[in-house]
This record gives C-alpha cells, sequence and structure tokens, in this order.
C-alpha cells in the first residue's frame, strides 16, 4: 500500500476560505451592530430633544452646546442597558474648546458633535475617526466608571430616568 502525501495547498486555500468566511461573518455582525447603536443613539437624541430642558441641570440648556460630557455619561447607560457594554468616555481639546464622545473598538458614538460649526449630523457612529481626530486627548476611561462615584449617582440617575421617559421606537 503506497502512502499518499497530503497536498498542503489544499489545507492552506480552505484555511484561507474560512478565514475569509470569519472576517466576512464579523463585518455582517459589525455593520449590523454599528446599526442598533446609532438607532439606540439616534433613539436617546431625539428623546433629550422632546424633554423640557428646564428639568435638567444647566449643563443642558442650550444642548448640545455644552452638554457632550453628561450626555455620554447618560448615552454609556442607555447603550450599556440595551446590552452594548464597555464604551470609553473620552475628552479631547481643540482649539480650546473640549468635546466628549463614546468609543469602543474604534467605533464613535456621538450625538452632541453638531454644537461646532463643522455642518456635523446630530449623531455620529462610525469607525472614520477624522473629525475626532482634530482634538487632543485628555482623557479616557470607561463610561460606567462616572456611575461609580457616588456624589455623581443620584443626579445622573434622576437626569437618566427623566430623559428615557422621551424614547420612542424607532422605524
Amino acid at each position: 500500500m503506497q502512502m499518499v502525501k497530503p497536498n498542503l495547498g489544499s489545507f492552506l486555500r480552505l484555511d484561507d476560505c474560512r478565514r475569509f468566511n470569519e472576517r466576512q461573518r464579523r463585518n455582517r455582525m459589525e455593520t449590523t451592530n454599528i446599526k442598533a447603536i446609532k438607532n439606540l443613539a439616534t433613539q436617546f437624541r431625539k428623546a433629550i430633544e422632546r424633554c423640557d430642558l428646564k428639568n435638567l441641570p444647566v449643563t443642558f440648556d442650550a444642548f448640545p452646546l455644552g452638554s457632550c460630557g453628561d450626555t455620554c455619561i447618560l448615552l454609556g447607560k442607555w447603550l450599556e442597558q440595551n446590552g452594548y457594554e464597555d464604551f470609553d468616555y473620552v475628552v479631547g481639546e481643540r482649539e480650546e474648546r473640549s468635546h466628549a464622545w463614546l468609543e469602543k473598538n474604534g467605533i464613535i458614538v456621538d450625538i452632541t458633535a453638531d454644537q461646532f460649526d463643522d455642518k456635523l449630523p446630530t449623531v455620529i457612529v462610525s469607525h472614520d475617526h477624522s473629525w475626532h481626530s482634530q482634538f487632543i486627548e485628555d482623557e479616557r476611561y470607561p463610561v460606567a466608571d462616572e456611575w461609580n462615584v457616588p456624589d455623581n449617582l443620584t443626579q445622573f440617575e434622576e437626569m437618566y430616568n427623566y430623559i428615557i421617559r422621551f424614547v420612542e421606537e424607532i422605524e
């Protein structure tokens, strides 16, 4: 009986196919996640817009202007409660103005970027860092950490519970 050597080239091609299929699956899943995160971010942005801003802290008086920090903390909770955890709270500075947004695995989530004069959409959920990279990053830490500060907890819970009353489903 003669031994047949395996054709290693066919194994490599099969392995390449498996890797390609796995990349395709991850890309489809990531696209789905980006769409779902964008829907959640849009819901939250619209909920804030529906609120009587007088019932929120002074940082929301001119929403979205000047409210990016608190908004990120609240949006981070909304995303977490809807299955999208572990976002980082990122703060950067550009031309002596600070800005905050959320980021995870290269995906930026920003619902207050339109406070700047750069003609940006009201909701950004994207891998595109071109605008945000203009900011010099000052801080980055898990947004969930803000909910572990006892001094913040009551105020953030009250704001969050008020805002989510205005959330409506996105079709």
